[in-house]
């Protein structure tokens, strides 16, 4: 089942109060994800990030299967995440990158996780900054084929998002498919998908933007 996901989100335009109130974060986390933040990753990371690195994973894996069922609606709890690793080196303080662009995600430290719904197993890879979190959702552990990149824009309106993001990941797409007209575009149930002279490419696609920040991911 190859399929991809990922999801953004811009810490810095989050209610931290709200995300602590559990009328709020019992909307996201599951009991086991309740637990295993008591029990286990208090003292790696922040419960506020902890809310916010869980949505953008499940966020991803809700992407990575709608491509299989449009009809699937988004219900967070049902979407639990376990196995969390973090990573051992810290941290970065900022995103104080303009645009990052990888393969796979080498040395970075990065959040590695499992996330299951109903009988689908998925795997997560997730970075994290202090003032942003990015996932990417995948069919297996490896991310080694996996392309993807975050910017930062300066207009954050929907429709400067939206045209931002489509450049972004076209501009990728142009290196890996050299001299070929494509296009971005979606199908009728919303899922991206890569045109070449309006016949679809074997590329499965992922993009998502959230305040100033854009990303991307692909397999080819």
């Amino acid at each position: 089942m190859v399929s991809i996901g990922n999801d953004i989100v811009s810490l810095a335009d989050i209610n931290v109060v709200r995300t602590q109130e559990p009328v709020f974060y019992k909307k996201i986390l599951a009991e086991t994800e309740i637990l295993h933040y008591q029990q286990e990753y208090n003292l790696l990371i922040s419960f506020v990030s902890y809310v916010w690195l869980l949505w953008s994973i499940k966020e991803s894996a809700y992407k990575f299967l709608q491509r299989f069922d449009p009809e699937l609606l988004f219900s967070p709890t049902k979407f639990v995440v376990s196995d969390l690793v973090c990573p051992l080196k810290p941290l970065p303080q900022q995103f104080d990158n303009s645009i990052i662009e990888k393969k796979g995600f080498g040395e970075m430290a990065v959040y590695l996780s499992r996330v299951t719904h109903g009988k689908n197993t998925l795997w997560s890879g997730s970075t994290l900054y202090p003032d942003m979190v990015h996932s990417i959702v995948n069919h297996t552990e490896s991310f080694e084929s996996v392309n993807w990149g975050v910017k930062t824009i300066q207009s954050t309106d929907a429709k400067s998002q939206s045209e931002a993001v489509r450049a972004f990941l076209l501009n990728k797409l142009k290196v890996v498919f050299v001299g070929k007209p494509l296009q971005v575009s979606k199908s009728k149930h919303g899922v991206p998908m890569v045109l070449n002279e309006q016949k679809q490419l074997p590329v499965t696609v992922s993009f998502s933007h959230h305040k100033h920040f854009i990303a991307y991911s692909f397999i080819a």
